[in-house]
C-alpha cells in the first residue's frame, strides 16, 4: 500500500449543562441536528461547505461522535464531550465546527427540552497529543506508523462501538458480513475521502493491487461473531418524518492472512464505516493479541 499525506484532525469539545437536558440513550441524532442548525445560523458559507453534495450521497468531510454514555438526563453542572474527526482541508476548520456546536448548545439548546449548555474546553483527541499547545493534525502515514506495530496479522477482532449500516448490492446487511464485503466497503470509503478531500492527491492504490486484495479477502474467514441487528429511529425535522437508522452491533473475529489488510483496517478506526457516519455510526476499534505474544505469555507461566 502506498500511503499518502492525506491529513486528519480529531477534536474533543467539552460542554457543561447549565439547564437540565433530556436526551435519548444514543445521542447521534441530537448532536448531528444541533451542529447542523448551529452551522446554518452562524454561516451559510460554512454550512454549504460541510453539507454540499449531501443529496447525491458524496462522503462528508467529517465524522461527529456524540457522547457515548447512556445517561438520558444531564443536570446542571454535568460535563459531556463530543468528538469531530475532520478529513483533508476540513481539518483546518475545526474552529468553525466548535463555534457551531457552541452556538447550538448555548442558544438553541439540546434535546427535547432544548436545555442549554456552555462550552468549557477544546482538546486534541489524537492519541499521544495530550499536553501539546496546538491542536494537531496527523497524516495517514502517522496513523499507520503508530498503530500497525500493535496489530496481529492472523486473528483480529473488530468491535463496533456504534451501529454498523453496511450495504451489499444496495441492500442493508442484517447479518454478519463476510470479510470480502467488509473490506470492499472500507476500501471504497477510504478512496472516496481521498478523492473528494485530498486536494487532487493521487490515489495510493493501483487497480491491479486493488483486484489482488479483493481476491485475497475472500480467503479470510469469520472465526466467530456476536453481531445482532439493533434498531434506532430518529425524527428528522427537515423531512418531517421518523427515520430508521438501525444497524449491526457487537464484534467480529476474522482469521486468515490479514497482513495486507491491516493498513486499511487501521485507518477505518478513524473514518468509521458504512452509512450515517456523520451521526457517529460505524465506529469500530481493533482488538487482538500480537502474533506470538499469547504463546510467550503462556510459556512464562509454566513451571521449569
Amino acid at each position: 500500500m502506498k500511503t499518502s499525506n492525506f491529513i486528519v484532525g480529531k477534536y474533543r469539545f467539552t460542554f457543561e449543562a447549565t439547564e437540565q437536558i433530556k436526551l435519548p440513550a444514543f445521542k447521534g441524532g441530537v448532536f448531528h441536528g444541533a451542529w447542523g442548525h448551529g452551522l446554518m445560523k452562524i454561516s451559510p458559507y460554512w454550512n454549504e461547505y460541510f453539507t454540499s453534495g449531501q443529496e447525491s450521497g458524496l462522503p462528508r468531510a467529517y465524522v461527529l461522535l456524540p457522547p457515548l454514555d447512556n445517561v438520558t438526563s444531564y443536570l446542571p453542572g454535568y460535563r459531556f464531550s463530543c468528538e469531530m474527526t475532520l478529513f483533508g482541508k476540513a481539518a483546518m476548520y475545526w474552529p468553525v465546527c466548535h463555534c457551531a456546536l457552541e452556538f447550538a448548545a448555548g442558544n438553541l439548546g439540546l434535546g427535547k427540552t432544548r436545555g442549554k449548555a456552555r462550552a468549557v474546553g477544546i482538546e486534541s483527541a489524537v492519541p499521544g497529543a495530550a499536553g501539546e499547545k496546538n491542536l494537531p493534525v496527523v497524516t495517514w502515514q502517522d496513523i499507520l506508523e503508530s498503530r500497525l506495530p500493535s496489530l496481529p496479522s492472523k486473528r483480529l477482532t473488530v468491535k463496533f462501538i456504534t451501529r454498523l449500516r453496511l450495504k451489499d448490492q444496495n441492500r442493508l446487511v442484517r447479518r454478519c458480513p463476510v470479510f470480502s464485503t467488509f473490506f470492499s466497503r472500507l476500501l471504497g470509503r477510504l478512496k472516496s475521502l481521498v478523492s473528494f478531500y485530498g486536494g487532487g492527491m493521487e490515489c495510493w492504490i493501483t487497480r491491479e493491487e486493488e483486484q489482488r486484495l479483493q481476491e485475497l479477502s475472500k480467503k479470510v474467514k469469520i472465526l466467530s461473531h456476536s453481531l445482532v441487528w439493533d434498531d434506532w429511529s430518529r425524527y428528522s425535522s427537515r423531512q418531517k418524518s421518523w427515520m430508521k437508522f438501525g444497524g449491526l452491533h457487537g464484534t467480529i473475529t476474522f482469521e486468515g492472512d490479514l497482513e495486507p489488510f491491516l493498513p486499511f483496517l487501521a485507518l477505518g478506526e478513524w473514518t468509521h464505516l458504512g452509512g450515517k457516519t456523520t451521526f457517529g455510526l460505524g465506529k469500530y476499534i481493533l482488538e487482538g493479541t500480537r502474533d506470538g505474544e499469547q504463546e510467550i505469555s503462556a510459556s512464562k507461566m509454566r513451571k521449569p
